[in-house]
């Protein structure tokens, strides 16, 4: 008998997961209490980017295997099977969901078909901007989270080897 594997909905995470922010159509969240041992496997309905704020962070799955530390930049798929977690019990991450109406709008060009990981300053600028706009936002915030997020998609499709990219 197979078991059944949860599928979450767009910005459903595991973990404690505060209230974020919503621009431009994006769903932001920080996930910090990951239980220890991590979480069984699962898929998201939608795809999502997650951004490594503080800890040592592990994913593996059907598509990727890797650990990645701070700054580091992972881009799951929709429907991208996968189990995550901490080695440190004080870990978090920021996560930028993509519901589907805003894919359809966005039009964007040909997301990366399974999951990759980036862990340069380059890709993570735009991770690391974001929280500081979520923890001190005035009245541009939101313009400057969409544009961010826009940012890492851009970043993430302009890398020629974006789907068998892992950080080390």
């Amino acid at each position: 008998m197979s078991r059944r594997i949860p599928r979450l909905a767009c910005a459903e995470f595991y973990g404690e997961t505060n209230d974020g922010a919503e621009a431009g159509g994006f769903v932001i969240r920080e996930v910090r209490g990951i239980p220890a041992g991590g979480i069984p496997l699962h898929a998201h309905e939608t795809p999502h980017f997650c951004f490594i704020i503080r800890g040592a962070y592990e994913t593996s799955g059907l598509s990727l295997a890797l650990s990645c530390g701070l700054c580091a930049l992972l881009f799951h798929p929709a429907g991208t099977i996968h189990s995550d977690g901490f080695r440190t019990p004080w870990g978090s991450c920021l996560t930028v969901s993509m519901p589907k109406a805003l894919l359809e709008a966005l039009d964007v060009p040909r997301l990366p078909t399974r999951s990759v990981g980036f862990d340069d300053a380059d890709i993570g600028f735009p991770g690391m901007r974001m929280v500081m706009e979520l923890r001190c936002p005035d009245r541009l915030s939101s313009l400057v989270i969409e544009c961010l997020a826009l940012e890492m998609i851009g970043n993430s499709l302009a890398r020629p080897d974006n789907e068998d990219r892992s950080p080390s």
